[in-house]
């Protein structure tokens, strides 16, 4: 598989590499001038794409069928914008303190080592993620 990867192109790789699709923090993660649009985490890396997040997505998607896995599960970010990932291998809720629980997130999951919070309740990730075929942690009760 290969994308539009800024700003150090990469060889290809397979999307059963692709843990996690979101848009880019501009300016906090790659400065405008490349362009990027999309942080895709491949493995352990954060790599970045010039095209959108839903297009990655649906390139991923694609590769994904063909190698006989499931769609990326989609949730929502604490800014409302979506996030897809390797669903089959994440794992959540996750357990937040109280001083997390701010600024729209509502909930977490891991995929890989990559803790991601999210605007979705803690049973809107249990439910993807076992729709996925991860594994699905207790509803976590709230951290002091």
């Amino acid at each position: 598989m290969k994308l539009d990867i800024v700003p150090h192109p990469i060889p290809e790789f397979e999307a059963s590499d692709v843990l996690q699709i979101r848009h880019i923090v501009k300016r906090l993660e790659l400065p405008e001038e490349f362009a990027a649009e999309t942080t895709v985490q491949i493995g352990k890396a954060a790599r970045y794409s010039t095209t959108t997040p839903a297009n990655v997505a649906l390139i991923v998607n694609k590769a994904r069928e063909k190698l006989g896995l499931p769609e990326l599960s989609e949730l929502v970010l604490p800014g409302g914008k979506p996030v897809w990932f390797a669903g089959e291998r994440a794992q959540g809720p996750v357990r937040l303190r109280a001083g997390e629980l701010l600024d729209g997130i509502h909930s977490a999951y891991f995929v890989g080592e990559l803790l991601t919070r999210v605007r979705n309740t803690p049973e809107e990730v249990a439910a993807v993620i076992e729709a996925s075929g991860g594994q699905v942690l207790a509803i976590p009760e709230i951290l002091a």
